[in-house]
């Protein structure tokens, strides 16, 4: 029932997001990450998405030290639960960030280590910036 109420609510935030309105994508990726904490608990695997879609709606809003914070904390959930497609989301997503912080080098260094997750996982061509790269 949580992951279902939370799968909606990182869909309406994505949307607001998508129509330029952050303020309204962060209350609800807020609210979502309040309710994975009290209904399973911080560690649950479900924060990692959470925490991402979070990230997301923040470097949206171009606040990109608490994005970075955010996604950074799904990258580390994911590691101790040996998640490997949900430290590969958190790379892409911290890799977002850093190219939006001018910081290329680090971003690029990021989505290598993202991308020979996914190649691991067996995911070949997941972007259409992999597909012109290849």
């Amino acid at each position: 029932m949580v992951g279902a109420a939370v799968e909606f609510g990182l869909e309406a935030a994505r949307d607001e997001a998508a129509a330029s309105r952050h303020e309204d994508a962060l209350a609800l990726a807020g609210a979502c990450l309040d309710l994975v904490a009290r209904e399973v608990g911080p560690d649950d695997g479900l924060n990692i998405g959470v925490l991402t879609s979070m990230a997301d709606s923040l470097r949206r809003a171009g606040r990109l030290p608490d994005a970075c914070r955010h996604a950074e904390s799904a990258c580390s959930l994911a590691r101790r639960r040996g998640d490997e497609p949900g430290l590969a989301v958190g790379l892409h997503a911290l890799a977002r960030i850093q190219t939006d912080a001018g910081e290329l080098t680090r971003a690029h260094l990021l989505a290598s280590e993202a991308a020979q997750l996914l190649r691991g996982l067996g995911v070949h061509r997941t972007c259409p910036t992999a597909r012109a790269q290849s």
